[in-house]
């Protein structure tokens, strides 16, 4: 950003925050990435149901995923 001379750095925020997901959630989260989307139609299923049970076996009965934003604050000079 400031490299470019159109902006200078102000500040760096970062936002984090935790999210439980049942199995149903957490997976269509994992069917976003291109990595698991791109897996062979039987592949993919074979790993949402293994996901299924393991987080069926948690006491919860969810999986926690932590988030992170992170944003670069500039202005003009």
């Amino acid at each position: 950003m400031s490299g470019s001379g159109f902006f200078s750095h102000v500040a760096t925020r970062r936002y984090r925050w935790n999210d439980a997901r049942t199995a149903d959630t957490y997976i269509d989260l994992l069917d976003t990435f291109p990595w698991h989307r791109t897996l062979e139609a039987s592949e993919r299923s074979e790993l949402y149901a293994r996901i299924r049970r393991r987080i069926a076996e948690r006491a919860s009965g969810s999986v926690t995923v932590t988030f992170e934003a992170v944003i670069d604050v500039g202005q003009t000079p």
